[in-house]
């Protein structure tokens, strides 16, 4: 891409200011990833992941199993806002995903074959289409299945994002790890988290971070024991950006999410753990 396309999307990933993109595409030689390195060793470079910034449309049909075991998502794409919240769409939308559900079918191609009131899946979208007047098309099947606990899900922007949480304890007090896995979907709806925790960060990653700040122009000049003290200081701010358990909780910033799982442990008297999650979009 040219220099101009690449400060946009510079500008869009960092919201660093438009002359200090084309600098630090500059010095990079065009490449926007090395360009992102440059303006955060600069400190100039701020955080954009943000659920509101995904603007596909359509939205995620829902449906979760009696026992909370599995969950199914369908990924619905239509062309515009106006439709995805047509109430025909939104029907169709819960109807797929009940329907995957309880023919447990995991794929778009399967969905389409299946039965659906005498018709098949895709006669029934083809009809769909000529009554809300735009294109339908599944776009995904996500198939969720509890490993040892159980799941609990939000939804966000219109059923544009979802997420889904599996929590698991030997605690019977199933409203209090619904109740948490709820309350931890609504976290990772917000701040897009991409690990459980640090120990999933593979290794270059984590090299490379501590690679970026160890580079920064905020350190030059210090001692090595200074430094080497301010890097894992920041290495550890870097976990809580993108590890769930190592998030500031929504509700209380001086609250990790790590705390707020050992705080239900502490009531209902039984070890609580988050098994994994899944974050959903109609953008991806």
């Amino acid at each position: 891409m040219g220099l101009l396309e690449n400060i946009k999307i510079l500008r869009e990933r960092t919201q660093a200011p438009m002359m200090d993109c084309k600098k630090a595409l500059t010095e990079s030689g065009n490449d926007v990833e090395k360009a992102v390195d440059v303006l955060r060793e600069k400190g100039i470079a701020k955080a954009s992941k943000k659920a509101g910034r995904e603007t596909t449309e359509g939205r995620i049909g829902l449906a979760v199993t009696a026992d909370k075991k599995k969950a199914v998502l369908v990924k619905l794409g239509c062309e515009t806002d106006f439709v995805a919240k047509n109430e025909d769409f939104v029907k169709i939308s819960e109807n797929l995903s009940k329907l995957a559900l309880e023919k447990g079918l995991g794929t778009g191609t399967d969905l389409l074959k299946a039965d659906f009131d005498g018709a098949t899946v895709e006669d029934y979208l083809k009809t769909s289409i000529g009554k809300v007047g735009e294109n339908i098309q599944i776009a995904g099947v996500e198939v969720f299945n509890a490993d040892k606990g159980i799941v609990d899900a939000y939804r966000h922007m219109g059923s544009k994002l979802v997420v889904v949480v599996e929590v698991a304890s030997e605690s019977d007090n199933t409203d209090k790890l619904i109740g948490l896995a709820h309350e931890l979907a609504m976290q990772i709806a917000i701040d897009n988290p991409e690990y459980l925790h640090s120990s999933e960060i593979p290794k270059d990653i984590v090299d490379h971070e501590r690679k970026v700040i160890s580079e920064s122009d905020d350190l030059a000049g210090k001692p090595d024991n200074v430094k080497e003290r301010i890097i894992e200081g920041k290495v550890k701010a870097f976990f809580k950006t993108c590890c769930l358990l190592d998030l500031p909780y929504m509700r209380e910033s001086k609250k990790l999410i790590s705390e707020v799982v050992s705080d239900l442990e502490k009531e209902l008297g039984k070890k609580v753990e988050v098994v994994k999650f899944k974050r959903i979009s109609v953008s991806k």
